[in-house]
């Protein structure tokens, strides 16, 4: 686990698996990735091999992310480019607006592959 108060970035093909990294930092994109990021293990769904991402700010994410077993938790927005191709089980919970645009594939895990996530109790009024 890592925990910072500074702006965290993922270089192109960048790779993060059985890790949790938070940071305080406030950013509109306080953790950021270049193209080709893979966040999780490419396990099928498998137990364990996930990763979690918390910010008090901002995620943005280039084209070509690939997500498996993965909870982004952000107090403001998630965004993620064209191409995410590799959307194997993801938790996606933000302050804000989740945008993500064309080209996207996504499977459904039925909660296998997740069990390290943060779990909350959490309700959002929208008036």
């Amino acid at each position: 686990m890592i925990l910072t108060n500074c702006t965290v970035t993922f270089g192109s093909g960048s790779q993060m698996i059985n890790s949790v990294i938070a940071t305080t930092s406030t950013e509109v994109k306080s953790i950021t990735g270049a193209s080709n990021v893979t966040l999780g293990n490419v396990d099928a769904c498998a137990a364990e091999g996930g990763a979690q991402l918390l910010t008090l700010g901002g995620i943005s994410f280039s084209s070509g992310l690939s997500v498996y077993g993965v909870q982004l938790l952000a107090a403001g927005d998630i965004g993620f480019s064209a191409s995410g191709t590799g959307v194997q089980g993801v938790s996606l919970v933000s302050g804000g607006t989740i945008s993500g645009t064309s080209g996207m594939t996504m499977t459904y895990c039925n909660g296998a592959g997740m069990e390290q996530n943060f779990r909350m109790s959490y309700a959002r009024l929208v008036m």
